[in-house]
């Protein structure tokens, strides 16, 4: 797939389309069929990974990131959770609360050559409980060039995550 890669919203769907920038059609990454373009609004914000230290320094030297979440293969999942940069505190402290230090990889979605989809959660407000926020999924490996930052994240004294306002 050519062109710059953006995440367009579709009101309504779980699943959202991504568009090629520059061509008349985008790509709906559920049915992996072509489109036609709507004028939904694209979506231009980084996005997030949470990478153990291991896990990202064998990415570091194959060229691509392969992890999908703890313990979870790209391959076992069929795509790698990230988040909003809104979401990233949230995230570490329900699913890295226990682990001292994680990577936190800013990725520029433009730079990948993989689909990125905003997804609410599997089974979120089937029962009108659960969390229906859209976080970004990436159908396929993450290439390192498209990591445009990376640094150590540790828990603070009070063994929580904490994201200073910058």
């Amino acid at each position: 797939m050519g062109g710059d890669l953006r995440l367009v919203s579709s009101p309504g769907r779980v699943r959202d389309r991504l568009a090629v920038t520059g061509a008349d059609r985008a790509v709906d990454v559920a049915s992996r069929e072509s489109a036609t373009s709507s004028d939904d609004e694209v979506d231009d914000r980084p996005i997030f990974h949470l990478a153990l230290p291991d896990d990202w320094e064998r990415a570091t030297t194959k060229g691509e990131y392969r992890t999908s979440t703890r313990g979870r293969t790209l391959e076992d999942e069929g795509f790698i959770h990230c988040s909003f940069q809104h979401q990233l505190v949230d995230t570490a402290n329900r699913y890295y609360g226990d682990v001292p230090e994680v990577v936190l990889l800013r990725i520029d979605a433009r730079r990948l050559q993989s689909p990125v989809v905003a997804e609410a959660p599997a089974g979120a407000g089937d029962d009108g409980g659960g969390d229906s926020e859209e976080y970004p999924h990436v159908y396929g490996p993450i290439t390192i060039d498209a990591v445009v930052s990376h640094r150590p994240w540790r828990r603070e004294g009070d063994g929580r995550y904490t994201l200073a306002v910058r």
